[in-house]
């Protein structure tokens, strides 16, 4: 058995307890930390890598294109408005609404994240095609999208959003 530590010891010489308790802690967290990290390394999705944009499919477009991590953010932001707008969060004027719904936008609000999505989704569509914007909004989305010949179209989809959001 290995010596003790002087560090490890009271002042009268016996062991410290309460020292040795918080170094097991210590080590047993590093030790699920690194199980953790191996775990999230061997998902199929992120392939060994540690990366955040890995968990994502429009993420994952990002890195493998190596395109700028401004237009993920714009998709994040074009989600999120989407799903403000389509997903349900405003049902109409205050007078149709019933009390303690929870949707808490007010009109003037519901209306400018509406313009703003169909804004941003007509930019996609201008600068390339409506199939592309569509990928963009379902990668966002969370959906993974076939390759195909058509990516650069996809991306120039992205451009547009980004420069349409202010994030480029």
């Amino acid at each position: 058995m290995p010596p003790i530590s002087p560090k490890r010891r009271l002042p009268n010489g016996r062991l410290s307890r309460a020292k040795r308790a918080v170094d097991q802690q210590n080590d047993d967290n590093a030790k699920q930390s690194d199980e953790v990290q191996s775990i999230v390394l061997a998902q199929p999705h992120r392939r060994g890598n540690p990366d955040q944009l890995c968990e994502s499919p429009l993420g994952r477009f990002i890195l493998k294109y190596a395109l700028k991590r401004e237009l993920y953010d714009a998709g994040m932001i074009y989600h999120k408005a989407r799903l403000q707008w389509v997903g349900g969060a405003w049902h109409g004027p205050s007078d149709e609404k019933h009390p303690g719904s929870g949707y808490g936008l007010s009109e003037e609000l519901a209306i400018k994240i509406r313009n703003d999505y169909s804004e941003w989704f007509c930019e996609m569509v201008r600068a390339s095609s409506r199939s592309s914007a569509e990928a963009v909004e379902a990668m966002a989305a969370g959906y993974e999208i076939a390759e195909n010949l058509y990516m650069l179209d996809v991306i120039s989809a992205l451009d547009a959003l980004g420069k349409a959001t202010g994030k480029t």
